[in-house]
């Protein structure tokens, strides 16, 4: 999921918001989340302060993020687990 985060200095938490659909990932709304919650990973894209969605999907989509995220250990890690709890008991 990505998302912009916004934080003053010394502020312990952070404003994310996410736009509403990217390749059929789910919508993140607007709310504020402590940063110790936050994961930080390299994958970034530039966008300039209040960027809206639109112009956060383009750079999303510019920056390549999505295929970035889909080729990182989490994201297979995250998919494997998805996949194992699918699985049926019997063949």
């Amino acid at each position: 999921m990505v998302w912009r985060v916004r934080c003053g200095g010394t502020a312990k938490t952070a404003l994310v918001d996410g736009p509403k659909s990217i390749n059929g990932a789910t919508e993140l709304n607007r709310h504020v989340m402590p940063l110790k919650r936050l994961s930080i990973t390299n994958i970034k894209c530039n966008i300039l302060p209040g960027a809206r969605s639109k112009a956060l999907e383009k750079a999303i989509t510019d920056a390549g993020v999505v295929k970035k995220w889909a080729a990182s250990s989490w994201s297979k890690g995250i998919a494997k687990k998805k996949a194992k709890a699918n699985m049926s008991k019997c063949r």
